[in-house]
């Protein structure tokens, strides 16, 4: 797991050759999530077409709360230039990520969220993992656990699980990420999470 500071996200896992083979290896989990959307959409298209033909024929309001900036943690010493840049630009809502990788720096995160949360912006916390994570339930759990008793005041809600459907983020199919995502319906009610 490597980390792309220029593009803020992790660099590619194996090469594409590799998560090739990978795909056709798990192609039931394919079959299985397509069979799943086509039970629950298969209903759902008459509606998804009437709303498709009225589709850029009503205005559409757009409030100031329809859309939201990610933001990290800049330091204590420019968080005031953020918030204030944040203020001027009308953006109502954040998204901050904790890193699995980054636990020793939750507290900071805390901090951060709870002077958001204190200049009136929304938070939504967005719980990012890796491959190691997967591997290591225990681990995971205890991080989860961790995010949300220390940010739970502070957000607004929680992604569990960061573009869970690249393989650069560590997932390499749906079924992994179902169990990463699990444990968060389980510990995220005791700190009023979920």
């Amino acid at each position: 797991f490597e980390w792309n500071e220029f593009a803020d996200q992790p660099h590619n896992v194996a090469p594409r050759s590799e998560r090739t083979r990978h795909h056709f290896r798990h192609w039931r989990t394919y079959f299985t999530l397509v069979g799943a959307n086509l039970v629950r959409g298969f209903p759902s298209y008459p509606a998804y077409r009437r709303h498709m033909k009225r589709m850029f024929q009503i205005p559409v309001a757009i409030d100031r709360g329809m859309f939201g900036v990610s933001v990290s943690p800049p330091g204590p010493a420019r968080e005031d230039e953020l918030i204030a840049l944040l203020k001027g630009a009308g953006v109502v809502r954040t998204l901050v990520r904790a890193a699995s990788w980054d636990r020793d720096k939750l507290p900071e995160l805390e901090r951060f969220v709870r002077r958001l949360r204190a200049a009136g912006l929304d938070v939504m916390i967005s719980v990012l993992q890796r491959r190691q994570d997967i591997f290591e339930p225990e681990s995971w759990r205890a991080f989860l656990a961790e995010v949300f008793a220390r940010l739970s005041d502070g957000s607004t809600a929680f992604e569990i699980g960061h573009a869970w459907n690249r393989t650069k983020w560590g997932v390499w199919d749906y079924t992994e990420y179902l169990t990463l995502a699990r444990p968060a319906f389980e510990i995220g009610p005791k700190y009023g999470a979920i």
